[in-house]
């Protein structure tokens, strides 16, 4: 609007129709006296239609002897946007931190799972192939002939040697079940 047009309509005229109750009803109150905070925020509707947030700072004054009201409108239009964007961007912020935390539980149950997984295949799968195997060898060590001394005692050292590694196979489990449990696994 050009200066003469602002001069000649009132500021009811600007302000945005689900703005105008409050804006009505703060300059009333103030003309009555009570204390109103000099700057409001208003949204107004420009010549052209468009929407734009202004801040009204108005004070009382005396005017040909009657009271009234004088104002300064200072446009907030981009600063709104912005504080918009912001809000937008923190709200997908927590939104992504919140995700992000999700994976991160995801991750740990998902290691956890798998060192249980792995205690147990080695419990049940290798250390008992491996008790197997020794058995066997055992067993071949039995059917030796009396004489064959050497090959009986490489054989019981072969037996030794699958028993430790079915022993240290055992304690791994027993750790990585350990480790689980006390990891918060179920």
């Amino acid at each position: 609007y050009t200066e003469e047009e602002q001069l000649a309509m009132p500021f009811w005229q600007l302000v945005h129709p689900d703005d105008l109750p409050i804006a009505q009803a703060r300059a009333e109150a103030r003309q009555r006296g009570a204390h109103i905070p000099p700057a409001q925020e208003y949204r107004v509707i420009t010549k052209s239609g468009d929407i734009r947030w202004v801040e009204f700072n108005a004070v009382l004054i005396e005017y040909q002897g009657a009271p009234a009201i004088l104002g300064n409108v200072t446009d907030l239009t981009e600063r709104m946007h912005a504080e918009e964007a912001l809000r937008a961007s923190l709200e997908e912020l927590r939104a992504s931190e919140e995700r992000l935390r999700l994976l991160a539980q995801r991750q740990v149950s998902i290691r956890e799972e798998e060192r249980k997984r792995i205690g147990f295949d080695l419990h049940d799968g290798v250390c008992q192939e491996l008790v197997g195997v020794g058995i066997l060898i055992a067993s071949v060590r039995e059917r030796l002939h009396p004489d064959a001394r050497e090959a009986v005692a490489a054989i019981g050292r072969a037996v030794g040697y699958v028993n430790d590694v079915v022993e240290h196979l055992r304690v791994l489990a027993r750790e990585l079940a350990v480790v689980f449990h006390a990891g918060g696994g179920a």
